[in-house]
This record gives C-alpha cells, structure tokens and sequence, in this order.
C-alpha cells in the first residue's frame, strides 16, 4: 500500500488534477478502490483498527462536505459536484493511510515529492526552449496554455500555483542539506525554478518563513544558512543568463549553462562541507548577526544591480517572438508626458518601416484607453512620443513589434527617458521580469487589489447560500451574477472561501478548526520543523491564490497536515466503529459517483452536442431544460440568437424568460451584450403582446437598477461620453416605460433596438 501510495503521489504530480482541465479522475477512482481494500483488510483480517483524533474528525468532515450541495440538490452543477466528492474522498483517504506510516515512510513520500518536483521542473524547462513533451501532455490530457508573460508554469498553466510547489520543496530540502549528502544541487535548481516563475507572493513567503525558521527556531544550522544564500545568489545570476538566450531562441546554451551552474553550486558545497567544524563552532550570537548581514548585502546588491542598466536588444536572433511589452505604473491621469526612446535599428528592408512602438495608455483594470504610436526602418538617434494621458489612465505598456519578421536584423533600444528620467529595459546583471515584478509590490498593483474584489464578492456569494453551498465550482458558475465589475476569474483565489461557497458553514468551521488545531500541535512541540514549514507556507499562499484546486497540491497539503500532527505531542486518537462505518460507506458511494460522473458527463456532452445544432426552438429549449437540470447555472443565451420565436409554446416561453429574468447583470459585460441580443431577438420575432412586455419589461427593471447603482469602478472603467451616453439613453426608456402601462410591439422595438 506504502508503494502504491508514491505511485498515486507520482501520478498526481504527472497528471497534476488542474482547474483548468481536470484529468485525473481515473487516479482518484484508483485510491478509492485501493484505501477501500486497504481499510477493510486491516480491520477484519489484520484486526487494526484506525485510531481518531479531533484533527481526524476535521478533516473528514472537511472533505465529505463535499456531498452536502448533492444531498440537498443546491449545486450549480452536477458533474462538477460529482467530481468534487471523488476528489475530496481520494484525498481524504490516502490522509487517513498516511496515519499506518511510519518514519522511513514518511520519508519516502517526501521524496517522492522532491522528485515530483524535479519532473516539473523538466518539464518547465522544456516548455521555454524546445517544447519536445507537448505530444506527450496532450495525449495525458494536459492543457495547452499560451504563456504570454515568459513565466516558468510547467504543466500546472499557471506560474504562481507552480512557485508554490517549488518553494515548498526548498523547505522539505532543508533536513537533506543538513545531512550534506549532495544536495545543493536540488537547492539551487529549484531556486533557480521558483525565480523563473516570478512569483513575488511565494517569494515573498518563503523568504519570511525561511528567515524565521533559521533566526529563531534551527540550531547550528550555519551550514545550511550558507548553502540557501550562495544558491540564491548564483540562482538570481543565472535567470538573468536564462533570459539572455531565450530571448535570442539559444536553448543549447540555456542547457549548456545550467549545468555550469549546477557544477558551482556542488563546488560551493564542497567547499562548506570541507570547512563545516569551523563554521559549526559560530556563536549563536555570532550566527544571528551573519544571517542578518547577508540579507542586508543581498538587499544593497539588489538595489546597486537597479542602477546598472544596459541596451535592450530585440530581433537579433532567429526567433518567433513578433513583440515585445513592457508595462509602466504610476502613470498619472490629465499629465503631459514626454517618451524619449534612443534607438539604433537596422533592418533588410528599404522602402516601408519594419519597426513600430507603442505607447498604450490603460485605465485602473488594464483595459486599452488610448493608443500612441510611431514607425520606423532603418535609423539611428531618438524618436520622440508626447502625449497628454487620459483622465482614466494609471499606466502605460510599452509594446515593441517587428512587423516583417524575416527582415529584422537589430532594434537597440541604448535609453528610455521619460519626462526626462531615465527609465531602464535592460540591466547589467538583474533580469528585468524579476526587477519589475519586485518594482510593482504594492496594494496599488492589479492583482493585489482585484484580489480583494474576489473576496468581496465571493463573500456574497456565501451570504445566498450560507448553509448548503454551490457544489464543485460554485464560484466559477456564481460570480458573473455579483461580481463588482466586469472581470474574468475562474477561481475566487482562497481556499478557505473556495470550500465556503462550494460545501457552506460546515466545512467552513471544519477548516478553521483544523487550523486552530494546528497552531495547538505547533505550540505543543514547542519547535517548528521543516514539514510544519511546509504547510504553514502553502496554507498562507492558498489564501490569496488557487493552488489547492490542483489535485496534486491538495494532496501534498493533507500529506504535511497528518506528518506534522503525527509529531506534535498531542494526545492519541481513540478507535471510534461509527467513524470507521462511515468512511467505508462515503468511499462506497464515492466509488458510486464516479460512475455517475462519468454517466453526467457523457450525457452533457451528447446535449450539448445537440443543442449546438438545433434549429427548432421548441427542441432547443426541450434539450436546454434537460441540460439545465444538471447544470441550473449554465446559460446558453448565445445559442437563442438567431432562432424563432413565433411558434414556441408558452411553456418553453416562460422557460427561457424565467432563465433570462433570474440573471443579475453588470454594466457594459459581453454578458449583458448577449442576453440583450436575446431579448431583441424574441422582440423581433414573436407576435405575442404578452410575451414581448414581459421581456423588455426586464430590460427597463434592470436599467433602472443601474442607472441608480452604477459604481466608482464601473465609472472609471467608462469614457465621460460613454457614461452620459448610457444613461441618457437608459433614463429615456424607463420613462417612457413608466407614462405607458403597455406599448406596442413595433414601439418596444423601436426604444430597444436605439438603445
């Protein structure tokens, strides 16, 4: 069972179990049937029963909530609620097996974590150079992502989700590094990896937690002090040589130059290793004040490195990339600004311009609010952009574009200035993805703030369905209908709210209590390991991010959980025959659903194939109400555009306007766009009075709620003449909707067609 375990592990790690495709479902069932087995031989034949402390309960109740939004039929969908329970029993399961584990166990599966992790690590390589596993991947069922931010994410498709798996690896190689067994190497690889990602939260947390751990909780651990800091530091001068040639498209020397630099850091070891007696006799006093002064000299050759900066050269190389973009904050709104670009070009091209830069102004949400450009071939000395900013901007992006991607021989970029200060594309020493990712930390940046959003709104979503929760996905199927503003998020980047929205107040007080039970166990030991490390960082990063949607992740978390409690000093659980009854009975329906899973699955496939074809309406909604039984949330208003509505029947009329009418809608959505269209096609088509008041009565409901709720954020994302525009045209309708009770059909066309 303890081999066959690391085996799922490694699968998991393989497959990953992403919310961007799930594709591990086969290796859930896997563990169900395995622990199941596993389980009822140790209790009848081996007469060992499973001991159950409080933590136990928890967590059980935490991940059997999942049945809760399919018992009392609140999920907005059930093949993604059924899907959810066979996740959560899997995960549940190989956390109570992780209980039978012994020492030498344990390491095992911290190992084969480690070595997980180096899979995703070449995969993530291969990815930003010669891409030879993409057969591969898809063939497993692992989605392909454009990586547009050249970020490390291997096959997760998404970097911060991905930095969090390395940064919880640098912490498990601690105890390893300790024991000077070859393995500076590992470290510096998965620094190399986690910087490369550019993920500043995980960061920014393991930079924390790490010098919290060495400062005040790891004795005589000088040793390893050294061998994370002289990594870090060739780490960060090798993302900066691994910027270089992938830029240009020189792989081989990406490779070439890793194993240089892999070669370093085994002499670095060598070297500490061989002088270890003399720098394990360091005074604790003496250590803490080294510790100290390291950071403080890695902090000034940071900031000395900001200053060194150096041409930005582009299109010099054999390479796919079209174009290049920068983006630049702190742009203030109404203020001239005056962009200086001293430019060395050389093209093959004579008579048309092959280069071309632009200057986009954007508003607080990254949109496009005005574009600035200029053109040009061969040439040598500056070109100049000046501009007055926009009322609604806060920041520009600079895009850099070869448009003939044959003729380019060199565009170098010597210096930017703007309003006369100088403002580096390039340094000397530092890569300039990592400088800029540091540069924007703040509460002003996008994903800081939108964050909150998330939150906010997600919390809205658990006040409708406090008790019972939405069932798998529940956000992804909820947002659109409370969401502040317009955005797009598949994922409401927090754990604790994910679980909240998805299985209601139970699981929500289960998680706080396993946490509270934690910092209990924590204070027991009276000391923090590495494995307490671990979980801290990756319960910390979940909470303003998404990684305990990947299978993979949530399974390291429950693996850390149970090894960090198995440690603290906490009294020993009691056998409990009604707990033990009951996970055999979850694990049996869970086995279930999986089938079930399977047979929603197809069955939403073959109506959705169905109703992608269907010409005749009454058909159409037939196959939708179908459709929507398994998946109330999902709306198919695109599909209602272009079909006739003279001959529905009142019940399928009732249907669809009911649907329509239950949908709260946000200024300016492509989502209010499309059910617009709807409704003007059911104006346009259906000859019943009735019917056509009730439907352009919801618009002028709705447009009156708007117009008297339209927020800060909407009004800033809209252009002053957009906003008079909107509401003028608006206010017209309802008044004319309020003077008259009923108006007839061609006049209802008339207004809403205008508008």
């Amino acid at each position: 069972m303890k081999i066959l375990i690391n085996i799922i592990l490694l699968g998991a790690i393989v497959l990953v179990g992403s919310p961007i495709k799930y594709n591990c479902i086969i290796l859930n069932l896997i563990a169900l049937l395995l622990s199941l087995i596993f389980m009822a031989y140790k209790d009848i034949y081996k007469h060992r029963k499973i001991t159950f402390d409080k933590l136990d309960i928890a967590v059980i109740i935490l991940f059997s909530s999942s049945f809760i939004p399919i018992i009392f039929h609140t999920y907005s969908s059930l093949e993604q609620s059924l899907l959810s329970v066979a996740k959560n029993i899997s995960i549940l399961n190989i956390y109570l097996l992780v209980k039978f584990f012994n020492e030498r166990d344990k390491n095992s599966l911290i190992n084969t974590i480690i070595g997980g992790g180096l899979i995703l690590v070449i995969l993530a390589f291969d990815e930003m150079t010669y891409d030879v596993a993409l057969p591969i991947k898809n063939f497993i069922g692992i989605p392909y992502v454009v990586n547009y931010e050249s970020r490390m994410f291997s096959s997760l498709g998404y970097a911060n989700s991905f930095a969090i798996i390395m940064a919880i690896i640098i912490i498990l190689l601690i105890d390893k590094v300790k024991l000077k067994k070859g393995t500076s190497a590992l470290v510096f690889v998965f620094l190399t990896t986690l910087l490369l990602t550019y993920s500043r939260s995980t960061l920014i947390l393991l930079i924390l937690i790490l010098f919290i751990y060495f400062v005040f909780y790891s004795k005589k651990s000088i040793y390893t002090i050294y061998i994370y800091l002289l990594n870090f530091l060739i780490s960060l001068i090798y993302t900066k040589v691994f910027e270089h040639f992938t830029s240009g498209a020189e792989y081989l020397l990406v490779y070439i130059s890793l194993l240089i630099f892999i070669g370093l850091s085994i002499i670095i070891e060598k070297i500490l290793t061989r002088y270890i007696e003399y720098i394990e006799k360091i005074k604790t006093r003496t250590y803490i004040i080294l510790v100290i002064v390291i950071m403080i000299f890695v902090i000034l050759a940071f900031i000395i490195g900001m200053k060194l900066d150096a041409p930005a050269i582009f299109f010099n190389k054999n390479t796919d990339i079209a174009e290049v973009s920068y983006n630049i904050g702190k742009i203030n709104g109404g203020e001239h600004y005056e962009f200086i670009f001293n430019i060395k070009a050389e093209s093959k091209l004579k008579n048309e311009e092959n280069y071309v830069i632009e200057i986009v102004e954007q508003n607080i949400y990254y949109d496009t609010v005005k574009t600035h450009s200029l053109s040009f071939n061969n040439f040598e000395g500056e070109k100049t952009i000046n501009f007055e900013a926009e009322k609604e901007t806060t920041s520009v992006a600079i895009t850099i574009k070869n448009t003939v991607q044959y003729a380019p021989i060199k565009l170098q970029i010597n210096n930017l200035y703007i309003n006369g200060k100088e403002h580096p594309l390039n340094y000397l020493y530092l890569p300039y993805s990592l400088v800029e990712k540091v540069q924007s930390i703040g509460t002003t940046n996008k994903s800081v703030w939108e964050r909150l959003t998330f939150f906010k709104d997600g919390v809205k979503i658990v006040k409708d369905n406090f008790l019972f929760g939405t069932g798998g996905n529940g956000w992804l199927y909820n947002y659109e209908n409370i969401q502040s503003y317009f955005y797009e998020s598949t994922e409401v980047h927090n754990y604790f709210l994910k679980i909240f929205i998805e299985n209601g107040i139970v699981a929500a007080i289960a998680y706080l209590f396993i946490i509270i039970y934690f910092v209990i166990g924590l204070i027991k030991k009276k000391k923090i390991d590495c494995i307490d490390c671990a979980f801290i960082l990756l319960t910390l990063h979940s909470l303003v991010d998404f990684d305990l949607s990947f299978y993979f992740i949530l399974l390291i978390w429950s693996i850390l959980l149970r090894i960090s409690m198995n440690s603290a000093n906490i009294k020993s659980g009691r056998c409990n025959n009604f707990i033990f009854a009951f996970i055999i009975v979850i694990n049996i329906i869970g086995i279930i659903f999986v089938g079930l899973y399977f047979n929603v699955k197809t069955r939403n496939e073959e109506l959705m194939s169905n109703i992608e074809y269907e010409l005749d309406t009454d058909k159409l909604l037939n196959l939708t109400m179908e459709y929507n039984e398994n998946e109330p949330y999902y709306n198919f208003n695109n599909i209602y555009l272009y079909v006739n509505y003279s001959t529905v029947t009142e019940e399928n009329m009732e249907y669809l306007y009911n649907k329509i009418k239950s949908q709260k809608l946000v200024v300016n959505t492509e989502k209010n766009i499309i059910r617009n269209r709807v409704i003007e096609n059911v104006l346009q088509t259906c000859n019943d009075q009735e019917i056509v008041n009730k439907f352009a009565q919801i618009v002028i409901n709705e447009n009156t709620e708007m117009i008297d709720n339209i927020n800060a954020k909407e009004l800033n994302r809209l252009s002053e003449y957009k906003i008079q525009k909107y509401i003028s045209e608006q206010k017209e309708l309802v008044e004319m909707a309020k003077n008259k009770k009923q108006i007839s059909v061609k006049k209802y066309r008339k207004i809403f067609l205008r508008t």
